[in-house]
Formats: structure tokens, C-alpha cells, sequence
């Protein structure tokens, strides 16, 4: 039992460090890193990070490769949710915006990730694994809600979200959750009538 509790102990110090990184880089941006920094937000002895980690590079790029593999998982387990629950367009829409909307300090740190990513090509295959995993659930996204070809247009989902991300980051209160899904419902709206599927775009349109 004592074993179990120690093992327990240690990821949780682990982790500990991991999201407090995400923090720090929320809050400063990577060059903001530091065994100090990390540690204090962590609530734990500056000696922590050696004893899991080499460097504070290597925290850093583990800290990013849980933090994009967890916030594509729980996308993941949304476009699984919906196809199970068989979820209306409307639905679709409504659940995609609303999971797209910033979270504090999520999206500020994929931000500052995405700008690291286009200074540091080290990090590029990280960010074109979570691009992809976003770009995977968008495409069900519209499959569910009726687009056409919900390939081409996950892309476009995903721009528009995180643009949208973007600018509530830098203002606050510039944007909501009703704006996106309202946009959101009328690029597919669009897509459709532009497919030439009138009528599912109506139906779109007028639930």
C-alpha cells in the first residue's frame, strides 16, 4: 500500500509540473520557463523538475505533447458523442462552438504554441499532430450536421474557431460562444447551398 501511495505521489508531482508549465507559458509565453517558475506555480521544491526531467526543454516539449494530446482526446470523445447520440445539425453546430470557445489557460497556451511552432521547426511535428486531430473532428462535425464534403470544409471550421479563440484571448468579452455558433451554422449553411443540397441547407437554416 505505502508503494502504491509513492507511486501515486510521484505522478502526481509529475503532473503538477506538466500543467503548471502550461500555466506559466499562458501567462509569459515559453521564454517565461523557468525551474523557479515552473516550481513556484507548482507548489513544489525547485529540485523537482531534475528528478523527472533532463532539462527545461524537455519539460517544455512533454509539457505541450500531454497538453495537445488531451485537448485532441476530449475532441475526439465529443464527435464520438454526438455520432452515438445520432445529434441533429443544430446539435452538431451548437456542441462544436461551445467546445471551441477559450478556456483560460488552454487557449492561451496553444496560442503561444502555434507561435513557437512557426519560429522552431523542432515543434512543428507536435502542432501538425494536434492541427490534424482538430481538423479530424471538425470534418465529423460537418459530416454529422450534413456538409456535403466535410473533408474540405474542416479546415474552414477550424480557421474560424480559432480565429475566433484569438481574438476573445487578446479581448475578452469581444466574442462569444452564440457569435461562433452563428457563424459556424452559416459557413455550413453556405457550404451546402454551394454544393447545390438545397434543401438540407434550409433545413439548416430553419431549425
Amino acid at each position: 500500500m505505502a508503494q502504491r501511495r509513492h507511486r501515486a505521489n510521484t505522478l502526481e508531482r509529475r503532473n503538477a509540473l506538466l500543467r503548471a508549465t502550461i500555466e506559466v507559458v499562458a501567462e509569459g509565453g515559453y521564454a517565461a520557463i523557468t525551474h523557479r517558475a515552473v516550481t513556484d506555480k507548482a507548489g513544489l521544491p525547485i529540485t523537482t523538475i531534475g528528478y523527472f526531467f533532463s532539462s527545461i526543454d524537455e519539460l517544455a516539449e512533454e509539457a505541450l505533447r500531454t497538453f495537445t494530446q488531451h485537448e485532441s482526446e476530449e475532441q475526439i470523445a465529443l464527435a464520438a458523442d454526438l455520432e452515438k447520440i445520432e445529434a441533429t445539425p443544430a446539435q452538431v453546430i451548437e456542441a462544436f462552438a461551445t467546445s471551441s470557445h477559450p478556456r483560460y489557460p488552454d487557449t492561451l497556451a496553444l496560442l503561444e504554441s502555434y507561435l513557437r511552432a512557426a519560429r522552431d521547426d523542432r515543434w512543428r511535428e507536435l502542432l501538425a499532430e494536434a492541427l490534424d486531430a482538430s481538423r479530424r473532428v471538425a470534418s465529423t462535425a460537418a459530416r454529422l450536421a450534413g456538409a456535403p464534403d466535410p473533408e474540405g470544409v474542416a479546415a474552414t471550421l477550424c480557421a474560424l474557431a480559432f480565429g475566433y479563440a484569438a481574438q476573445e484571448a487578446a479581448v475578452p468579452g469581444s466574442t462569444n460562444a452564440e457569435e461562433l455558433h452563428a457563424a459556424l451554422r452559416a459557413l455550413l449553411i453556405g457550404s451546402l447551398f454551394g454544393a447545390g443540397d438545397e434543401d438540407a441547407a434550409r433545413k439548416i437554416r430553419d431549425a
